[in-house]
């Protein structure tokens, strides 16, 4: 989003582009600031505007279960998710990369540490966590129910989308545990 301006958008549109997808990755100013992004929730919710006065389909990307979050820090991220009103959003939980700065204030050994799951299902195995893992897949769920049973939501949806990819969607959802 730090590098994202109208004008660009604007050309997108032009060449065909319908779909744009940001990653604000929470709904926390202070979260931004320590996983290092360049940019701030008011920049997201700019962004996301001129995607929509384009007429373009946005999607967002959120992350749940930072070491330093609690059950208010990720309240704060599905407020935000269900204020942005993108078509759109995936949460998932934190899981860091090496050489990354979230990897290194986790203070993380190498990559046999994860959950064989991967960044869908699987978590972290790390302390100083504020809560729980339990607490976390709760709250994804809460996260996905909170914004998609949004009765226009759902109606720019089925504007966007066949009844089949809608289907396969849910489906998807209801058999990995995404949901």
């Amino acid at each position: 989003m730090d590098k994202v301006d109208r004008e660009l958008l604007e050309k997108l549109k032009q060449a065909g582009v319908w779909l744009v997808a940001v990653a604000p990755e929470t709904g926390s100013n202070e979260t931004l600031e320590k996983i290092k992004k360049e940019f701030t929730l008011d920049r997201v919710k700019e962004v996301v505007g001129w995607c929509k006065e384009f007429d373009m389909t946005t999607y967002a990307f959120f992350m749940i279960g930072f070491p330093w979050e609690t059950k208010e820090h990720v309240e704060q991220t599905i407020s935000f998710a269900k204020e942005l009103d993108t078509e759109f959003c995936q949460f998932t939980r934190v899981y860091p990369m090496e050489d990354t700065p979230l990897y290194e204030i986790m203070n993380l050994r190498p990559i046999n540490e994860f959950d064989e799951d991967g960044f869908q299902h699987g978590t972290v195995k790390y302390n100083g966590m504020k809560i729980t893992e339990e607490e976390i897949e709760g709250l994804i769920k809460k996260a996905f129910i909170s914004v998609y049973f949004d009765p226009k939501r759902s109606y720019r949806i089925m504007k966007t989308l066949s009844v089949l990819d809608i289907y396969y969607l849910a489906k998807y959802a209801m058999i990995s545990s995404s949901m």
